[in-house]
């Protein structure tokens, strides 16, 4: 999904198998400059989270984190709980949520 407003955020849904047992895998990706990743199964836990995040990310429930070479991005569904998937490099660099400011995402429509 690509939103029409810049401040929004687009949504990517791939479906692949993940192993040599030929289990279905959905990925779900959050497109962002960092980017935010859920990988989850097929049952209907599996499908209602799914649901969840697309709807998060519709409303601009969305909050992003990005330092130099590494990002956290937060989604909060509609229950109130947060999910956040965090991408970076394998250095460990102590401090940097602190110092790094958080961008709130705009919904798909203006409410």
């Amino acid at each position: 999904m690509e939103p029409h407003r810049a401040e929004a955020e687009g949504l990517s849904i791939a479906f692949g198998l993940a192993d040599e047992e030929h289990t279905t895998v959905v990925e779900l990706t959050v497109l962002l400059d960092g980017g935010g990743r859920w990988e989850i199964g097929v049952e209907d836990r599996d499908l209602a989270f799914a649901r969840q995040v697309v709807d998060a990310v519709v409303a601009g429930r969305v909050t992003v984190q990005e330092g130099k070479g590494r990002s956290e991005t937060t989604l909060i569904l509609a229950d109130g709980s947060r999910t956040s998937s965090s991408v970076g490099s394998l250095l460990p660099r102590p401090g940097w949520r602190a110092r790094t400011p958080v961008r709130r995402c705009a919904p798909y429509r203006p409410v």
